[in-house]
């Protein structure tokens, strides 16, 4: 994911170069445990005043099937993760990717393999309310995060994914809820 930056009003516009060796503030192509990732989209940022850091979701078709530990496939996951940064212009991965130690995508291992934390479905848009973080997804599909206090780990009741689906009545609420209360 690119930055684009210009010094004055009239001015060019010009790549913000994380380093000289990466453009960008998340640089897959160079990031060995990413650079098998078809596409990175529909970026969002929040500011995660509560926890000193900046949140970006992102959509993408992640690390390819593999064959973990017990001989099973960890399938190639197409959805919505996402990564931290302590600045906003850094989210790569520190071990692999040249990011910043305790921030980057969100990871987790799953039958031996490390693989990037699938957050929600597809096409989510977040929000917060009442302290909870939360998505709406294509097809109107409403999920939270089960833990609060952290939000982006893994969840015990679905593999490879930290958020949980919400019911109908859920969903009618707060639905119902936002739209009598805007933002």
């Amino acid at each position: 994911m690119l930055v684009l930056e210009k010094n004055n009003y009239n001015g060019n516009w010009t790549t913000y170069n994380l380093a000289a060796s990466r453009n960008g503030v998340m640089g897959v192509d160079t990031d060995s445990l990413r650079s098998s990732f078809q596409h990175i989209a529909h970026p969002e940022v929040f500011v995660d005043d509560s926890n000193q850091r900046f949140v970006l979701f992102f959509q993408a078709k992640a690390q390819p099937d593999q064959v973990g530990d017990s001989g099973n496939t960890v399938p190639q996951v197409h959805g919505r993760f996402v990564a931290t940064s302590p600045y906003g212009l850094n989210f790569n991965d520190p071990n692999t990717g040249g990011g910043v130690a305790g921030y980057g995508p969100v990871a987790m291992t799953d039958d031996g393999l490390n693989r990037d934390m699938l957050i929600a479905s597809n096409y989510m848009r977040v929000f917060k309310h009442n302290g909870g973080w939360y998505s709406v997804s294509k097809r109107g599909v409403l999920e939270k995060a089960p833990d609060l206090a952290a939000p982006f780990t893994p969840n015990a009741n679905v593999r490879l994914k930290a958020w949980t689906l919400q019911t109908r009545r859920h969903r009618f609420l707060l639905m119902m809820f936002l739209a009598i209360n805007p933002r």
